[in-house]
């Protein structure tokens, strides 16, 4: 059992890895976004430059849940681990495994979901971009096609 808990912790901390470089590419491509298009005319514009930032703010907070502060050994904890029994002690280690492979769920979820948040602000920004440029900004100065 504890073979398979040990398996599903690297498990979660590898699909943790993933999340967090993915939300670190978003996180470029917001602030490129970003840059982009504030760099041309303000007005209409600010809204893409706004989405990318929104974008770019949810996938710092997805980045900052990286680790699950679930189990901390301390003196005590070692202290109990040493006084019990050899069975006492080996489903001690088990729960503790068990209450950390949920809080890394949990940390895995809530970057999931910032995660998520991210990519669709940034999407947004993207389309409401193109909408500016080729639709919005063309109208206002009355330039055709």
């Amino acid at each position: 059992m504890a073979a398979e808990l040990d398996r599903e912790l690297e498990s979660v901390a590898g699909r943790q890895a993933n999340a967090v470089t993915r939300a670190s590419i978003v996180l470029a491509a917001a602030g490129v976004t970003a840059f982009s298009v504030a760099s041309s005319s303000l007005g209409w514009s600010l809204i893409p430059a706004f989405l990318s930032l929104v974008s770019a703010f949810l996938s710092l907070a997805g980045i900052r849940y990286w680790k699950s502060r679930a189990v901390q050994l301390k003196r005590a904890h070692v202290k109990a681990y040493l006084e019990a029994s050899p069975y006492d002690a080996q489903w001690r280690l088990v729960a503790d495994k068990f209450d950390e492979l949920g809080a890394a769920r949990a940390d895995l979820e809530r970057k999931t979901n910032y995660l998520e948040g991210a990519v669709g602000m940034l999407v947004l920004a993207w389309t409401s971009a193109v909408v500016v440029r080729f639709v919005v900004e063309p109208v206002l100065t009355g330039a055709g096609y």
